[in-house]
């Protein structure tokens, strides 16, 4: 927590609570369940959960699959070939 001095006292400015994203819930329930098990339902769910009036559909679900695959194809591309030196 940061302090500012005044002349008697300090005050203290708390930290604002992290935001959560519609993409870091559906991403942890990829990494919990696997990308095959999650579904279009579970994923609209969280969605609903984060963002009361989210206009999510199928083609968000597909983007963040996509983006979550190739995130994690590109961190195991990045090991198995780091570690061929």
């Amino acid at each position: 927590m940061k302090t500012t001095k005044t002349q008697e006292k300090s005050l203290v400015i708390p930290k604002r609570p992290r935001r959560v994203s519609i993409a870091s819930k559906i991403f942890e329930e990829f990494e919990k369940l696997g990308l095959e098990k999650v579904t279009l339902e579970r994923c609209l769910e969280l969605a609903q959960g984060v963002k009361p009036d989210t206009k999510f559909d199928k083609w968000h679900f597909y983007y963040y699959r996509k983006v979550y695959r190739d995130k994690v194809w590109a961190d195991e591309f990045k090991k198995s070939h780091s570690s061929k030196k």
